[in-house]
């Protein structure tokens, strides 16, 4: 970015995931919600527990799993 299209920003704040804002438990409350839905028994602990630090899509791949009768709508 040029020096002009600079011009009036006093501060630029760049935010790894967990400095300002820890979305990693939101997420996980989204991927119990949606194991519930399609109805993997589990608790919101035992969600937190299984997929705390886990790359997105291998929760969701580990639910699919969970449902394997179900229509391929993962």
């Amino acid at each position: 970015m040029s020096a002009i299209a600079l011009r009036g920003i006093d501060a630029l704040i760049f935010d790894c995931d967990g400095t300002l804002v820890d979305s990693e438990e939101p997420g996980l409350e989204v991927l119990h919600a949606l194991a519930l839905e399609e109805g993997v028994v589990l608790s919101l602990a035992q969600a937190r527990q299984r997929f705390r630090g886990v790359r997105m899509a291998e929760c969701v791949a580990w639910i699919a799993a969970q449902c394997p009768d179900r229509p391929a709508r993962f």
